[in-house]
């Protein structure tokens, strides 16, 4: 009986003899941690994912805590995790915002002026200068918007030549000032001279008169000339006119 009691007791004994050891080397060996740093990691996801850049949860709070970490870095908790990250650590948290990119806008090519004007006459240019120019003031600003609008007014008003130059000034010619054109004149075309019977018995009569000689020109013969000359001026009678004489 004795052989059995005496190992069991000093088994009891030594069991308690390494307890108070180890109690006592933790209490000599113990590695104090930041509660703030207990307090993060309460509050993390706890997914390890390493996404802050640290060694899972517990690497990130340490780092928050003591080595001063950025505090918007735990991908997976997003900006609430933050604000209880900021609120443990006393200070405001503000999560960066992400800009957008700018959407490029389409770079438009510049049409090069030819410096040639216009195909529309004076009168109309100064009739429509104030449109003609304010397309043109848009178009080389690029106000898309604006000088389309214009377009959109003259098609409603059916304006097609007022259309016809604004596609040459999208070809790059210019708008001249109407005080300095001129048109070119219209050649007025000369109704051709018709004689008359009547110019010509005048003729004849000044030749007849000459071939006597200045101051030879007989009355009579002069009057009987003229008769004859008149004669043949007037029209031929119809049979009309011949029966109403008789």
């Amino acid at each position: 009986m004795e052989a059995i009691i005496m190992p069991v007791v000093v088994l009891g004994i030594t069991g308690v003899l390494m307890g108070l050891f180890l109690a006592f080397a933790s209490k000599k060996f113990e590695v104090e941690v930041d509660p703030k740093v207990e307090a993060i990691l309460a509050v993390l996801p706890g997914a390890n994912c390493g996404a802050c850049g640290f060694p899972g949860c517990a690497g990130y709070a340490a780092g928050v805590a003591l080595e001063g970490a950025k505090m918007t870095l735990c991908a997976p908790g997003g900006p609430k995790v933050a604000a209880k990250i900021g609120d443990i650590m006393g200070v405001a948290v503000e999560m960066p915002v992400k800009k957008k990119p700018a959407a490029k806008k389409p770079v438009e090519k510049k049409v090069v002026q030819t410096g040639e004007p216009i195909s529309a006459s004076q009168e109309f240019i100064e009739k429509n200068k104030r449109m003609l120019m304010k397309f043109k003031d848009a178009f080389d600003a690029g106000d898309k918007e604006g000088y389309e609008k214009l377009e959109n007014l003259a098609k409603m008003a059916k304006k097609e030549e007022l259309l016809k130059f604004y596609e040459e000034i999208k070809a790059g010619k210019i708008v001249p000032d109407p005080a300095t054109m001129v048109d070119s004149p219209v050649a007025k075309e000369e109704a051709p001279k018709v004689e008359t019977k009547v110019g010509d018995s005048k003729k004849q009569e000044a030749a007849y008169c000459s071939t006597l000689g200045d101051g030879l020109c007989v009355p009579e013969q002069n009057e009987k000339t003229k008769e004859e000359l008149k004669k043949q001026a007037e029209p031929p009678k119809t049979a009309e006119g011949t029966e109403k004489d008789k």
